[in-house]
C-alpha cells in the first residue's frame, strides 16, 4: 500500500524542534479537513479521511467525473504500507507513524532529518541568492542572519521599511514588516523569535507586484522543472493561486522582465538544487519569487524563500495541467470559516451558482471543493474556472 499524510504544520514542527511536537488546534483542524488533497496530486495514492464519505455523493461523483484513481480508507493497517509520503518531513511526522506501526525503514532516518532541517532554514535561500547573483547577474541582496535586537535596530535603521522573518515559517506566516523604529510588538516578536529559533532574517521590504513561484521535484539524483505557480498574498498570506497554462503565466510575467531572465533563474536554481539539495532530498520542493518595482522601473527577486515540500502552488499547477480545460482560467484557493454552517451554506450556493461542467474528464467550468465538506469542515480548498 503507498500511503500520502498531509501534514501542512511541517514548518511549525521544524522550528519547535522537538520528536514530540504536537500542532496547535487550528493547524491540526486544517490537517484534518483537507487530509485527501493529497489525490489531487499523486496518481493511485491512498489517503485516509477520519469521517466516512457514505454520505459525500456529490464529492465522490465529481471525482468519478475526472476519472479520477485513488484508495480511501476509513481505518490504516500501517504495519501493511510500503510506500509513504509527506506534505513535508521532519522528527515529529516521523514518531508519529513509526508510534503507529510504520516501518521506520521507509521513513528518512535522523540523518536526513536533520538535512531536511538545516535546507529548510531560511538561510539556504540567501545562499540561493547569493548563488544567483554571480550566475544570472541579479541585484537582490539576500536577508541577512541577525541574532541580537540591538542588530536587529541597527538593520532596520537602514530602510524605510524591512521585512524580518524566522528562520522557518511558510505562506507568510513568521513575517512582520517594520519601520525605521521597531514598535514593541515587533521587538516582542524579534525577542521570542531569537529565543525559540536563534536568530532573525532581515532584508529591504520591497514594493511587490506580482508574487510567483517555481516548482521542482527532485527524483533520481536528478533536479527537474515541474512548473510555474501565479499567487496572491492579502499582504504576506497566501489568498489563492491564479489557474493558467504555464505559457500564459510566462507571458504575464513578461510584461515586467524577459523570458530569457526567467529561463536564465531556472536552469540556474535547478544547478544550485542539484548542488545543495538533491543528495539530502527526494520530493516536490518550491521556489518563491516576485516582481517589484523601485523607480518606475521592474525587477526580479528569484529567491525570496525554498520550501523543501509540497507547496499549494504545486498542487494548483498539477490540478490545472491534469483535470482542466486547456486554455480556461479559474482560481484555486484556501479559505477559513468560524462557523462551519457557514461554510456548508457558502458551498452549496457556490454549487449551485456556479455547477461544474465537464469534459472529457475535465473541467470546463465551474466550482468544485477537491475535499468533502462535513457538518463540522471549517477549511475549504476549491477550484473554480470562469465560464467564458
Amino acid at each position: 500500500m503507498n500511503y500520502y499524510i498531509f501534514n501542512p504544520y511541517h514548518e511549525l514542527a521544524l522550528a519547535n524542534n522537538d520528536e514530540n511536537y504536537l500542532p496547535k488546534q487550528s493547524a491540526a483542524k486544517f490537517a484534518e479537513d483537507c487530509a485527501l488533497l493529497p489525490i489531487w496530486f499523486n496518481e493511485n495514492c491512498t489517503a485516509a479521511c477520519r469521517c466516512r464519505l457514505d454520505s459525500q455523493s456529490e464529492w465522490k461523483n465529481i471525482t468519478k467525473n475526472f476519472g479520477l484513481k485513488y484508495f480511501l480508507v476509513d481505518t490504516i493497517n500501517f504495519s501493511e504500507i510500503k510506500n509513504i509520503q509527506a506534505w513535508g518531513w521532519n522528527k515529529s511526522v516521523c514518531k508519529n507513524l513509526i508510534s503507529k506501526g510504520i516501518d521506520k525503514n521507509i521513513l528518512p532516518n535522523k540523518e536526513k532529518l536533520q538535512r531536511i532541517s538545516e535546507l529548510s532554514h531560511r538561510k539556504t535561500a540567501a545562499e540561493a541568492l547569493n548563488f544567483l547573483k554571480k550566475s544570472v547577474k541579479i541585484d537582490v541582496e539576500p536577508a541577512v542572519e541577525l541574532k541580537t535586537l540591538v542588530e536587529i535596530e541597527v538593520f532596520a535603521e537602514n530602510f524605510d521599511e524591512t521585512a524580518l522573518k524566522s528562520p522557518y515559517s511558510s505562506s507568510g506566516k513568521g513575517v512582520y514588516f517594520a519601520r525605521k523604529e521597531l514598535s514593541n510588538s515587533v521587538l516582542g516578536w524579534c525577542k521570542r523569535t531569537l529565543k525559540s529559533q536563534g536568530c532573525v532574517l532581515a532584508e529591504k521590504r520591497y514594493n511587490v507586484v506580482q508574487n510567483f513561484a517555481m516548482e521542482f521535484k527532485v527524483t533520481d539524483n536528478q533536479a527537474n522543472f515541474v512548473g510555474y505557480s501565479l499567487f496572491e498574498t492579502n499582504g504576506k498570506t497566501y489568498t489563492k493561486n491564479i489557474l493558467l497554462p504555464d505559457s500564459e503565466i510566462e507571458n504575464i510575467l513578461a510584461k515586467f522582465i524577459s523570458k530569457e531572465l526567467l529561463n536564465a533563474v531556472k536552469q540556474a536554481l535547478i544547478e544550485f538544487i542539484k548542488q545543495k539539495i538533491v543528495p539530502d532530498y527526494n520530493g516536490f520542493l518550491g521556489v518563491d519569487m516576485f516582481v517589484y518595482e523601485e523607480n518606475n522601473r521592474f525587477f526580479l527577486n528569484p529567491c525570496v524563500e525554498i520550501n523543501l515540500r509540497a507547496t499549494m502552488g504545486l498542487v494548483a499547477h498539477e490540478f490545472y495541467k491534469n483535470f482542466v480545460k486547456n486554455g480556461k482560467k479559474g482560481v484555486f484557493a484556501v479559505d477559513f470559516f468560524k462557523n462551519s454552517a457557514d461554510l456548508i451554506f457558502n458551498h452549496q450556493k457556490c454549487a449551485q451558482n456556479s455547477s461544474p461542467k465537464f469534459a472529457n474528464h475535465r473541467l470546463s467550468s465551474g466550482y468544485i471543493s477537491l475535499c468533502p465538506i462535513f457538518e463540522n469542515t471549517q477549511y475549504r480548498i476549491f477550484v473554480e474556472i470562469e465560464k467564458k
